[in-house]
């Protein structure tokens, strides 16, 4: 006997191996840049307090505009690539200061 759920499992195991995995690893890099920050710079409590919350604000605001705006005008596809273009911008944004705080 054949129940509506039973052809479910299949398809829903095969979404969950294809989406846990990058989920996972984007679910970890703030914490584990916020745990090696604390290690290297453990009298920043108050930054790493603004850090978060400017995380939190980003990923509420990323979020409304990508569902309201982004894939209204640019489509799914597109807005992956807009997602993917702005955070090699951070990235990279990121690496120069790095780069120029070292370098002082």
């Amino acid at each position: 006997e054949s129940s509506p759920f039973h052809s479910l499992w299949r398809p829903a195991i095969a979404i969950f191996v294809s989406v846990f995995p990058p989920c996972l690893l984007m679910g970890m890099t703030f914490p584990l840049v916020m745990a090696y920050l604390k290690r290297v710079c453990p009298s920043h409590n108050q930054e790493f307090s603004r850090l978060y919350l400017a995380n939190v604000i980003g990923a509420v605001v990323g979020t409304l505009c990508s569902a309201v705006i982004w894939i209204e005008l640019l489509g799914l596809v597109g807005t992956l690539r807009l997602g993917f273009l702005i955070n090699v911008l951070i990235a990279t944004l990121v690496a120069l200061n790095l780069w120029r705080s070292r370098a002082v």
